[in-house]
């Protein structure tokens, strides 16, 4: 059986950058009153992605802003903001994929295999209430996901003048109010 209880040990906020969306910047700013400008970073990059945008630097990935390789909001080793952290991080140390039918399957990171404390292995099987919870999150977490593709493709289709990150902030805060209010609607907004 495969047993996951988070340890809140910050191990993993050390290794990977964290991809955010408008929703979960919003997150970051209603539910913990962050200084978007402070907490967010530009990830540089060279793709020509849905989840890229242009700012007056380049063509950037929005994320997570980094201490020293850790996480921003690693704190002592712990998490401040685990209560509405972003969605990718919730789903840590599992992933999720989707099948050609729309099947969401549930896996362990193969990455967390013997890093994540809270993670034991005795078997592949995982038991159905996390893989559930997982499915629901992911579902959401699509939902999520197809609104910032639809959040970042307004911004990039502007009149081709560079605009800078404070712009970016303000744009991607005001659509994410409207896209919370309609998960809200659909009954699946999470905090």
């Amino acid at each position: 059986m495969v047993q996951f209880q988070c340890t809140l040990c910050g191990e993993c906020c050390k290794w990977y950058w964290i991809p955010l969306t408008h929703l979960d910047t919003l997150r970051l700013k209603i539910y913990g009153n962050h200084n978007l400008k402070r907490i967010l970073d530009l990830r540089s990059s060279d793709d020509n992605d849905e989840f890229t945008v242009e700012v007056e630097e380049g063509r950037y990935h929005l994320a997570l802003a980094k201490i020293e390789d850790t996480c921003i909001f690693l704190n002592d080793g712990k998490c401040i903001v685990h209560d509405y952290k972003p969605l990718t991080c919730r789903f840590y140390p599992f992933m999720y994929s989707v099948g050609y039918n729309g099947r969401i399957t549930i896996e362990v990171n193969s990455e967390a295999v013997g890093k994540c404390p809270g993670l034991k292995i005795d078997s592949k099987i995982i038991p159905k209430e996390i893989r559930e919870n997982l499915r629901k999150l992911a579902r959401i977490r699509l939902l999520e996901k197809q609104l910032w593709i639809n959040t970042i493709k307004s911004w990039n289709e502007n009149d081709g003048r560079k605009r800078s990150l404070k712009e970016l902030i303000e744009f991607i805060v005001k659509r994410a109010e409207a896209d919370m209010n309609y998960l809200s609607k659909l009954g699946v907004w999470v905090k």
